[in-house]
């Protein structure tokens, strides 16, 4: 489900995107992919704020842990795990024939 502005059919501008897995965005898209400052949200209480290029975690950022631990984007494994499985999990979404 997303809610906010488009351009061209696309995502673009400030909007927010929200996944059947509990995922959550609230943030900037260009061109139907998340770019910009955004707050990621998910079902495990982990919130990501920060940067995004092209759907993916990029420079500036700090994770909040359930457990009140905090790391910025560059200390945390998290952002490489994320980045790696948004790839994976979308390759293979758009491979999958609904109709």
């Amino acid at each position: 489900i997303y809610e906010g502005q488009f351009n061209n059919g696309k995502e673009h501008g400030f909007g927010t995107e929200i996944l059947l897995c509990g995922f959550k965005y609230s943030g900037y898209f260009k061109n139907g992919k998340k770019n910009g400052f955004g707050k990621a949200e998910y079902s495990d209480g982990i919130i990501y704020k920060g940067n995004f290029n092209d759907d993916l975690i990029s420079g500036n950022g700090i994770w909040f842990y359930s457990n009140n631990n905090i790391k910025t984007a560059d200390e945390s494994l998290i952002t490489t795990i994320y980045n790696y499985f948004y790839h994976l999990f979308f390759f293979v979404w758009e491979k999958i024939d609904f109709f």
